[in-house]
């Protein structure tokens, strides 16, 4: 016998279907709904019990047994912190998602740039080996335009000194001397220029005393000690001998020959390498081989200005003796092996070049 509570369910609209196909929609009868509506207006005005409508005293029992079960289970009290929870678990879920797309994107090639990282490493590699190789032409071109400025200089102090040998019948810079003074005490006090000792820096200084050239201009740029800033035409030699730019024909003979007679002997150079300088005074490096090039071009070789104008690199410091198919070494005097700053060179014509 069909139960006389419930009626017989409706066909089913297909508008009204729901996710899962063949589950019907039921709906409550009228008289359900009856019963249901006496029992809610009865508790709005705070009676359990209350009249019914005719025939639905049953119904009406029924409902109210069911809405019993809602008022027996109390739900838990939601925990605290419940909200900082479920945030927290979002953002963690979140964070893992862009992790995961982080990683994706490192292991597959990159589409917006259009290269991959293994390209990017092969490209960073290429670049560095192409920056190595760079960086010693760069040095190259640096240490060749210090050479070529220093060739400059040394063509000015030509003429610098071709002015004073006009002025002075012909002779070299020259102050007065005499054989066997001491030639490498640089940097005197204006008061020993006053009682007649100089050293042999100080010779070649008379150009900027006298005013021929600057001290800016008869320096060489490889020279880290220059002191072009305090050296001025008050000044009769340089302030000591780590600032001496040359090397200049010793001047301490019995006779200099003037410039037009020795046209190729060798009268200044970048620095001499056998004469050093040890707690701000010079002395003689045996250690050094006689026949080394200046320090001055990381030992590459010197610029060499000769008694007729012309400046010339060379790599060994030689020049041809005037009159004779030999060389000449203007680094040292013929036969002497040890230096004490006191020797002259060997003849009149016998390049040596001293600080």
């Amino acid at each position: 016998m069909p139960d006389p509570t419930h009626q017989t369910p409706e066909p089913r609209d297909p508008a009204n279907q729901p996710g899962t196909p063949g589950v019907p929609i039921v709906s409550l009868g009228e008289a359900d709904g009856q019963a249901l509506d006496t029992l809610l207006t009865s508790r709005a005005q705070g009676a359990d019990q209350g009249p019914a409508p005719a025939g639905s005293g049953e119904r009406v029992q029924k409902a109210r047994e069911l809405l019993g079960l809602l008022d027996t289970d109390q739900p838990d009290d939601p925990p605290a912190d419940l909200t900082a929870r479920t945030l927290a678990a979002v953002r963690a879920h979140e964070q893992r998602q862009r992790f995961s797309q982080q990683v994706q994107m490192l292991a597959e090639p990159r589409r917006t740039l259009g290269v991959s990282w293994h390209q990017v490493v092969t490209a960073a590699a290429v670049f560095l080996i192409g920056t190595s190789l760079l960086i010693p032409v760069m040095e190259r071109q640096q240490a060749d335009s210090r050479r070529i400025s220093g060739a400059a200089n040394l063509g000015m102090t030509g003429r610098a000194m071709g002015q004073y040998a006009v002025s002075n019948e012909g002779q070299m810079p020259r102050g007065e001397v005499r054989p066997g003074m001491s030639w490498w005490e640089v940097g005197q006090s204006q008061a020993g220029h006053q009682r007649g000792i100089e050293s042999n820096s100080a010779h070649l200084y008379r150009l900027v005393w006298k005013g021929y050239i600057s001290s800016a201009d008869l320096s060489c740029p490889e020279n880290a000690f220059a002191d072009i800033a305090r050296l001025t035409r008050d000044h009769h030699d340089w302030t000591g001998p780590l600032a001496v730019p040359f090397s200049y024909q010793n001047q301490y003979a019995s006779h200099v020959p003037r410039l037009n007679e020795a046209p190729d002997m060798a009268l200044v150079a970048d620095r001499n390498p056998l004469f050093d300088v040890y707690q701000g005074r010079i002395i003689y490096d045996a250690t050094t081989p006689m026949n080394a090039p200046s320090r001055s071009h990381r030992s590459t070789g010197q610029n060499v200005l000769t008694a007729n104008g012309v400046v010339a690199w060379g790599i060994r410091p030689y020049v041809e003796t005037l009159g004779a198919d030999t060389t000449d070494n203007f680094w040292t005097v013929d036969g002497v092996d040890v230096y004490t700053g006191r020797e002259t060179p060997a003849n009149p014509f016998d390049s040596f070049l001293v600080p």
